[in-house]
């Protein structure tokens, strides 16, 4: 089935007055060439303002004329407005009673035809008697044939209530419970009842109730529930049905067609071919007039009045993919009707059953964004973009002080030309459609052939381009593609974009693009904000506050989210080395004071740290007695609360053993670094009290305890010398403490295990151990031949180990002068550079300035290559 007529609406421009009052509109309605807006006031008042209507090539201009009238009609509101002729048909409402009354504004007072009506008809189609006017109360309708004469009126009794009228003189459609009547008012017992009542008459007991329009002079159209039935001369209406999505009203007949709102769309059909659908502005009054012998249709919602256009041409245009002609179809190439267009191009669809599924196509959408590629359509790029309501652009707006100097300027968001708000399909779907359609159409690279005037307006709309793409990456949060956007050299609009932020709501989502665009305090109080605490996120932060390490006010600033969030690695952020040590060890104290110990324990190796040396003895002395009180029935968790595994623990209670670990691992790590600023008395008398074999041989050999130190280590690695042998190496006086571990070896194995042993111990360690003592060790009852043996096979071994390691070296050498000779050769390239090679860096052409090459062989002006 063809599509019937597609239509735009197109706001009227009512001057600044129109834009400025707040007041809703409750209706519109015209007196000859006049429109005239109605708008609700207080206390039952009206606005009435007329405005005088001329045509511009088919283009409607508005003029105010006149001051406007404030009426009051008492008790009553106005429920609709018709015109009629030079006068105003008004039907009143109160709590009680409904008027109906003609009124000439500025001219005479309402004349009341009565003061309770249900509903009313004016003479739509014939000719004669123009001025005839049909309404009802209850069973009886009133036939007035001159409004001017309302004593000339009939009463026509029916059996049941009336539900609705329409009046096409000398006929008057009457819509009961239980039937359709069409009544001949000179001859009221001409009676012709429906020989095919429409679906559910007989069921109208839920509201609203049915309704009719004339159609033409001899035919209407029924309304009922979300329907509409065309209704022929022989009264029958087993034609094509129009289905809505909701109730109809404000139905009325248009140019090629009929009109009908529901509450969230615009329906133009004709019975014969698919209905044409408008986006949903909330239209609730219409009014048709000549203007210039032409034909208008004018329709209001609560801000504004719209003209209706007929643009199928523009449409069949846009559906050949004939863009270069289209803009002469529309009625003008400004803002408003450009966007009125795009939307309805965009949000058009087509609704098909195939195998009972239904199936919603958009047949426009594509050719739609197609438009970006025309300048008469681009140059209003911002505006159309703004109709996606998700997409938001700012411009800069300059400040002036009173005497009108300028001061400065602010970033203040866009305000399109379009002044209606947007109704397009924002769907995920919809903006990946429009994603799509941004890479697609971008513009193409500046050539050096353009004006000046070309040239900054490529420029411009790649940057909307850029701008909007990197929006709508963000609202789908593709944080990968947003990143690649950002760290590229297009020219999308970084305050635009900080705005832009503003309205999303997902702090995480803000978090990461602040990040990416180097705004580390915004990003942090996104942080602060977000109960956001994946990995990504936590990564993020700490990339953030280590960046920014050697700013304390930074630091100090925006801590204290992270540190709370993840007090551990918060921690570990604060002991950074170029983070003023002694400010955030204040910082810890006041604010953290639980987790001072932990912070302490990251930090004593820093020099800086004033009064460090009684922080190591109070932390050392603070760790054994933890370890010595850890096994008692009376142990308190509080006490080592600023561990890690504590901390991480749901309860605050993890096992013994792990609280041990950490006690242990944290007491050798000072042991082993800080002995000197300890109190080795008190660790020798507590190394009883300790589990932790580890933490004990760093003890000993801290404290030159070597023999202790060795017996433990040959008891935990069944009595290898070589396990032993590295923490000879290791402790202060190593000399001595081979001499212990090579007494060690000869007291525990057999002569022929420790004249092995001793040979691998010499070949190593050759360097430390005193060979004479080594010798004097051997078994001085061994024979001549074993002990020469030993010494033959003990010099090759040295042998042997000095030629590996003499092979080793000449091969590291060799491998480095290679390295060496290849970067010379990258070095020493020829490159040529001319007006047209591009910086790596910032993506400006090199020309005269000063460059410099990696080895890589990219280009680089000399202070970009710096900053990278």
């Amino acid at each position: 089935m063809k599509s019937v007529h597609q239509y735009l609406m197109v706001p009227l421009d009512l001057g600044l007055e129109n834009k400025h009052d707040s007041h809703r509109i409750q209706t519109i309605a015209h007196i000859d060439q006049k429109l005239v807006v109605v708008r609700e006031l207080e206390d039952y008042k009206a606005r009435f303002s007329f405005y005088e209507l001329g045509n511009l090539n088919g283009v409607v201009t508005a003029t105010k004329d006149g001051d406007a009238l404030d009426i009051s009609f008492g008790d009553y509101y106005i429920k609709e407005i018709k015109s009629y002729n030079d006068s105003l048909i008004l039907y009143l409402k109160s709590t009680d009673s409904a008027p109906l009354c003609k009124w000439k504004p500025g001219v005479d007072s309402p004349l009341y035809f009565t003061y309770d009506c249900d509903f009313y008809a004016l003479n739509q189609y014939s000719l004669e008697m123009n001025q005839s006017i049909i309404y009802t109360k209850k069973n009886i309708l009133t036939f007035i044939p001159d409004y001017s004469n309302i004593d000339d009126k009939k009463e026509i009794e029916f059996e049941e209530d009336i539900l609705s009228v329409s009046l096409n003189y000398p006929s008057a459609l009457v819509v009961l419970k239980n039937a359709i009547v069409k009544i001949n008012l000179n001859q009221p017992d001409d009676r012709i009842k429906m020989s095919n009542p429409c679906e559910n008459l007989h069921n109208q007991t839920n509201h609203p109730s049915p309704t009719s329009i004339c159609a033409s002079r001899t035919s209407y159209i029924f309304f009922t529930e979300n329907m509409a039935s065309y209704i022929n001369q022989n009264l029958d209406a087993r034609v094509n049905k129009i289905n809505f999505d909701n109730v109809p009203f404000n139905n009325t007949k248009v140019p090629k067609g009929y009109f009908s709102t529901t509450d969230t769309s615009q329906y133009i059909y004709d019975f014969a071919n698919e209905p044409f659908k408008l986006p949903g502005i909330g239209l609730h009054s219409t009014t048709a007039m000549k203007i210039d012998a032409r034909d208008y249709t004018f329709f209001a919602n609560d801000k504004h009045v719209y003209q209706l256009f007929d643009v199928y041409e523009a449409f069949d245009l846009l559906s050949r993919n004939q863009m270069k002609d289209l803009s002469k179809k529309l009625p003008d190439a400004e803002a408003a009707t450009i966007c009125a267009f795009f939307q309805v191009a965009w949000n058009n669809t087509i609704q098909k059953t195939i195998q009972n599924t239904v199936q919603i196509t958009y047949p426009f959408r594509d050719m739609a964004l197609k438009l970006f590629d025309y300048p008469e359509f681009r140059r209003y790029i911002l505006d159309i973009l703004t109709l996606f309501s998700q997409l938001h652009f700012y411009v800069h707006k300059k400040e002036y002080d009173e005497e009108e100097e300028e001061i400065g300027e602010e970033i203040v968001e866009y305000e399109p030309r379009y002044f209606e708000e947007s109704q397009l399909d924002s769907s995920p779907q919809s903006l990946q459609s429009l994603l799509a359609a941004l890479k697609q159409h971008y513009p193409k690279e500046l050539k050096n052939t353009v004006s000046k005037e070309e040239y900054e307006e490529i420029a411009r709309i790649q940057e909307i381009f850029q701008t909007a793409t990197l929006e709508i990456l963000i609202l789908q949060k593709k944080t990968p593609e947003i990143s690649q956007l950002i760290k590229s050299k297009n020219n999308y609009n970084k305050d635009i974009i900080i705005k832009f932020m503003d309205t999303i709501p997902d702090h995480s989502t803000r978090l990461i693009v602040y990040s990416l665009l180097g705004e580390a305090k915004l990003a942090m109080k996104s942080f602060a904000l977000t109960t956001d605490r994946s990995t990504e996120v936590i990564d993020i932060v700490i990339g953030l506050l280590k960046a920014n390490s050697g700013d304390w006010e930074f630091i100090k600033e925006h801590a204290d989210s992270f540190i709370k969030a993840d007090p551990i690695r918060g921690m570990e952020i604060l002991t950074d080395p170029r983070v003023d040590m002694n400010k955030a060890t204040a910082y810890v104290t006041e604010n953290f004071p639980a987790l001072q110990q932990l912070f302490l324990l990251g930090t004593v190796h820093n020099s800086s740290l004033v009064g460090r040396s009684t922080i190591i003895a109070k932390l050392a002395n603070d760790l054994c007695t933890a370890l010595s009180s850890l096994h008692k029935p009376d142990f308190d968790y509080s006490t080592v609360s600023y561990l890690k595994c504590v901390i991480r623990s749901p309860n605050g209670h993890p096992p013994i053993e792990d609280i041990e670990r950490e006690l242990s691992d944290y007491l050798q790590n000072l042991v082993s670094t800080e002995f000197n600023e300890l109190d080795k008395t008190k660790l020798l008398n507590s190394v009883a009290d300790f589990t932790s074999s580890s933490l004990k041989i760093s003890i000993f050999l801290a404290a030159d305890k070597y023999k202790e130190a060795l017996d433990i280590i040959w008891a935990n690695n069944n009595g290898d010398p070589e396990k032993a042998a590295l923490s000879c190496r290791d402790c202060s006086n190593p000399p001595k403490a081979f001499e212990l571990l090579i007494e060690k070896v000869k007291a525990e194995l057999s002569q022929e295990e420790f004249l092995s042993e001793l040979t691998k111990l010499l070949t190593k360690n050759i360097d430390i151990i005193d060979i004479s003592y080594a010798l004097g060790s051997l078994n001085t009852n061994a024979s001549l031949d074993t002990t020469l043996m030993f010494v033959e096979q003990l010099y090759r071994s040295l042998i042997a180990t000095k030629r590996d390691a003499e092979i080793e070296a000449a091969h590291a050498e060799a491998e480095q002068f290679e390295a060496q000779y290849r970067l010379l050769r990258a070095q020493a390239v020829k490159i040529a550079v001319n007006e047209d090679v591009d910086c790596e860096g910032c993506g400006k052409k090199l020309g005269y300035s000063t460059f410099e090459r990696t080895p890589t062989g990219a280009l680089y002006h000399r202070q970009c290559i710096n900053k990278k």
